[in-house]
């Protein structure tokens, strides 16, 4: 009998083990209970920038780095949030709001809720996911009016791009097509990124954007829109461009999700890895991405469309591969943004009440 004692125990012990091993893995991998800090412990003390996340109840939440403290930025949006940008130096976060019996409405709310202004108020069904609002001059790039095109090996959403001034509450001239694969724009407020099907492609765009080029009468690619002008300047092939905090860098995504980094003052271009499966990428702060990872989470969502597991939202390290993870247990289908912090918007920051993700 001692011996049967024995070896039940010591199968006890090795199951134990095994459970506290997997259960370290797991974490490492981003899973397990909310919680900051997981990865390569000290990346986040390198960034400086607000994430915006917002919550299936309708708030928008915005986190602060390198202190990830976090604030209820907007307490009560308008309808279902289709999408979010900012803040910006102002201190505004910029939402498309949807209800089903009204429309679609822009807003540009401040930072703690005080303000909330309707920009426009639009019966139009459908309006694209790209969205982006200016660091500064108050400009939100969205996208209306959606048809689809046909290519080889993909299916892409274009319409027309629209610009609004948030302080006149009035919509830019211009007329361009543009397809619904995201916006970005310059730290001066005036030049915007857009993505467009570029019908003369070179060799080494179809190489960039990971396809034979066979069959495909235009390629996706992103230009750079002198929104003052109405002049651009072709950057490179690819989609949902990002551009870094400091101007100098654009991430382009290709047909095989594989990043590019474009230096803009060569336009150069070279691969980036970024580890795990991502949602979407954010920004560029120094030598770190900000990206929505997938999956990694015990908890599910039931919201934004979609049923699946939580994901996170991460940085990693360019060129080393060392990430960490910020924020756990986000609903990777929802709207997140990524903007500056400056003296403006962590005074209003100082006045919102905070909360804990």
């Amino acid at each position: 009998m001692k011996t049967k004692y024995v070896v039940i125990s010591l199968f006890i012990v090795i199951i134990s083990a095994l459970v506290v091993s997997v259960a370290s893995v797991f974490m490492s991998l981003g899973g397990g209970p909310a919680g900051r800090g997981a990865g390569t412990p000290g990346l986040s003390a390198k960034l400086s920038g607000i994430v915006l996340t917002n919550r299936a109840g309708g708030e928008i939440d915005a986190t602060v780095f390198p202190s990830g403290v976090s604030y209820v930025a907007v307490p009560n949006t308008w309808g279902i949030v289709h999408a979010i940008a900012g803040p910006d130096a102002a201190g505004q976060i910029a939402y498309l709001g949807d209800n089903n019996l009204i429309g679609t409405q822009l807003h540009v709310a401040a930072i703690g809720g005080a303000q909330d202004t309707v920009i426009f108020r639009s019966t139009l069904a459908g309006y694209g996911g790209s969205f982006a609002l200016s660091p500064k001059r108050g400009q939100v790039a969205l996208i209306s009016h959606l048809s689809g095109v046909q290519m080889p090996t993909e299916y892409f959403i274009q319409g027309q791009l629209e610009i609004w001034d948030v302080t006149r509450k009035t919509k830019s001239p211009l007329l361009i097509t543009a397809l619904d694969n995201g916006f970005a724009w310059m730290p001066d407020g005036k030049h915007l990124i857009i993505v467009e099907l570029n019908a003369q492609p070179t060799a080494r765009d179809f190489q960039d954007y990971g396809v034979t080029g066979k069959g495909w009468t235009g390629l996706p690619t992103a230009y750079m829109l002198d929104t003052v002008m109405g002049t651009k300047t072709k950057i490179g092939a690819g989609v949902w461009p990002v551009v870094s905090t400091n101007g100098k860098f654009v991430i382009l995504d290709n047909n095989n999700r594989q990043p590019r980094q474009v230096n803009l003052a060569t336009f150069k271009s070279q691969p980036l890895t970024v580890p795990g499966r991502r949602s979407v990428i954010l920004t560029q702060d120094g030598a770190l991405i900000v990206y929505g990872a997938t999956g990694g989470s015990n908890k599910f969502t039931y919201s934004h469309g979609g049923i699946g597991p939580l994901g996170s939202i991460k940085t990693v390290q360019i060129n080393t591969g060392k990430f960490q993870i910020l924020l756990r247990d986000i609903d990777p289908l929802s709207p997140m943004s990524y903007g500056p912090v400056t003296p403006q918007n962590q005074k209003m920051l100082g006045n919102a009440p905070k909360v804990d993700l």
